[in-house]
């Protein structure tokens, strides 16, 4: 059975513009087919690119695959919970049993995703922050990941990860990115100051230069045998885990 939180696929022309004109905050995806052009086309992207929210062209055969009844060559995937606003997830991070917000810059990958949310949820952080583009969407695959804990973990987008961080640092937030440059430091010697805003990057790229310029600080985990790389959501856990031991430790 489908959780009630669970994104939703919904087709048709004035279903997709209602939702990105009424609850935009709902939608985490737009899929339109890709020989449709004209107002309808051009009116659905302006609202997109307007919510900061994810569109792609697909062939028609997989409009084919979503089983949807006049779909018209348009259809959204809306996240039934909603995104909370970015504040609240900034109020919570001083009550929650670890201080923490994460925030993803660009991770692709949904089932990175939902591992990671299964993390925070379980031990205790207040919730995501997304950016608005050019990230893997809390769809199926992030859903099953996450068993469950997304439809309970608070989540938010943004559009400028350096105006958060660097908003975050103002509101008193100690600002860290998960990287291996010069600037990052080994975890388990770092002290630290609650409450915690975390970036954790792509895949490949990391996180953006300009997102960790603006932290305080960098954060390595050291690793042996000349191994340098983990993957996001494992790093993501072994951070999670060593704040979480820093916290009960006070």
């Amino acid at each position: 059975m489908q959780n009630k939180s669970s994104p939703v696929l919904l087709g048709g022309k004035h279903t997709v513009v209602e939702f990105l004109c009424r609850t935009p905050e709902r939608v985490s995806s737009v899929f339109i087919e890709k020989q449709k052009k004209g107002k309808d086309v051009s009116r659905i992207i302006g609202l997109c690119r307007e919510g900061g929210i994810r569109y792609q062209f697909i062939p028609g055969r997989k409009f084919a695959e979503f089983e949807l009844k006049n779909h018209q060559g348009f259809a959204l995937r809306v996240f039934a919970k909603g995104y909370q606003e970015t504040d609240r997830l900034l109020d919570l991070a001083r009550t929650t049993d670890l201080p923490l917000v994460l925030v993803l810059d660009q991770v692709q990958d949904e089932g990175n995703l939902g591992t990671l949310a299964r993390s925070l949820f379980a031990l205790g952080g207040a919730g995501m922050v997304l950016p608005r583009n050019r990230t893997a969407p809390p769809g199926g695959l992030a859903q099953q990941a996450a068993a469950g804990a997304m439809s309970e973990l608070p989540l938010a987008r943004e559009t400028n990860l350096t105006r958060l961080v660097r908003d975050c640092r103002e509101k008193g937030f100690f600002t860290c990115y998960a990287g291996t440059g010069e600037r990052c430091r080994n975890v388990f010697d770092q002290d630290i100051v609650w409450p915690v805003l975390l970036v954790l990057g792509n895949e490949e790229k990391g996180v953006r230069p300009g997102v960790a310029r603006a932290c305080e600080t960098g954060l390595t985990i050291p690793m042996s045998r000349g191994f340098d790389s983990l993957n996001v959501a494992q790093a993501g856990a072994m951070l999670l885990v060593e704040m979480l031991r820093k916290k009960i430790a006070g």
